[in-house]
């Protein structure tokens, strides 16, 4: 009877320590459950900071790039901040939260290192949830887990305007005395120039390298008055090629070189590979002006087809291996578009075309107006 009694006792000692055991399990699974929803909260929140810090850094980049205007930028970073959304509140940047500064790296295959400075080329954005800057500190779904009500985050991001150097290669072949909008055949002589005119003479008026040659200026004046840091260098052909200015950041005054065609413009055969071959050869390591974490660009301009020389597509193929993009543009309807569209696709760019020398001038102000996009495609 005894032994009775106390079986019993033992059994209801282990039914309430079982229960004080699922009871602790339960509170303990409901803790570090309510845990793991805050912490997915907060992975969550955490992304679309990161994403839309982002997404501001991009715009005032992009913005600064086109505009050159701090004040445009800043309002475009506040724009889209507005736009994104942090745990379903928009995100509000403050003109305390940009920076312009200066980015450089060593190489081409080094990292940015941004300082602040008066000459940026870069736009620095912190994005924050915390209170007191128009935005809050993020609040938990199931706060009180370990005291934790809110937390606070923040997430830095730099849009950065890389170096470029640029080679502008451009056709001086006999074609380029014709006008646009006349087939290039000789005979006869191109049907503006005087009497008695002559290849070797002054090129006549109307000619596409007349037109070239406004086009070439208008590039350089939109060029320089970018944000961007950027060097040209200037390279012709016709038979064979000349590098006429080496990379220089007196980017207005380089299409001075091409003036002495003018004066004397001779007739040649079109060799646009040993035109490409040198604009690569002007941007490679070690050449006059070359930078090493500069992003390399050609950009390669004929008004007809191959005459002489290599095809220029293996060419724009090796050169793009080596780190150079190559856009080409096209002039009058006597060009080979389908072969620079092929030179432009292995040289991992774009292809222009142009007729007339108002067309020709737009193409130029657009691939300026385009280039930051053009080289991180």
């Amino acid at each position: 009877m005894n032994h009775l009694k106390y079986s019993k006792r033992r059994i209801s000692s282990r039914r309430g320590s079982a229960l004080v055991l699922a009871t602790g399990l339960i509170f303990l699974l409901a803790v570090f459950g309510a845990l793991a929803i805050n912490m997915a909260y907060m992975e969550m929140a955490t992304t679309q900071l990161h994403v839309s810090s982002d997404a501001v850094a991009r715009a005032a980049g992009r913005t600064f790039i086109v505009t050159g205007d701090k004040g445009k930028a800043i309002e475009a970073a506040k724009k889209i901040g507005q736009l994104n959304r942090v745990a379903q509140n928009p995100l509000v940047i403050n003109s305390e939260d940009i920076v312009f500064g200066k980015s450089v790296r060593e190489s081409s295959t080094s990292r940015y290192s941004f300082s602040e400075n008066s000459q940026p080329n870069a736009v620095q954005v912190t994005a924050r949830r915390v209170s007191g800057n128009g935005n809050s500190s993020l609040r938990l779904p199931l706060p009180g887990i370990f005291s934790l009500d809110e937390v606070t985050m923040q997430r830095r991001s730099i849009s950065s305007q890389v170096d470029v150097d640029i080679a502008l290669v451009v056709d001086r072949s006999g074609s380029m005395a014709y006008a646009a909008n006349e087939k290039a055949a000789f005979p006869p002589f191109p049907k503006s120039s005087p009497p008695g005119w002559n290849f070797g003479m002054a090129v006549p008026p109307g000619s596409r390298w007349l037109d070239l040659d406004g086009a070439v200026n208008t590039f350089a004046k939109e060029l320089s008055a970018t944000p961007i840091d950027t060097r040209l260098a200037i390279v012709s052909y016709s038979d064979s090629a000349a590098l006429e200015t080496s990379l220089t950041d007196k980017i207005i005054d380089a299409p001075k070189s091409l003036a002495k065609y003018k004066a004397a413009f001779h007739s040649g055969a079109t060799n646009i590979g040993a035109g490409l071959q040198a604009g690569g050869n002007a941007l490679k390591a070690g050449a006059p002006g070359s930078r090493t974490g500069a992003v390399k660009v050609i950009l390669l301009m004929t008004d007809g087809i191959r005459t002489a020389g290599s095809d220029p597509v293996p060419i724009a193929q090796t050169l793009a291996k080596d780190g150079a993009l190559i856009f080409t543009i096209t002039f009058s309807s006597e060009a080979d578009i389908k072969t620079m569209q092929s030179v432009a696709e292995k040289g991992n760019g774009q292809s222009f075309h142009a007729t007339t020398a108002a067309s020709l001038e737009n193409v130029f102000k657009e691939i300026v107006k385009q280039l930051p996009t053009l080289i991180t495609l």
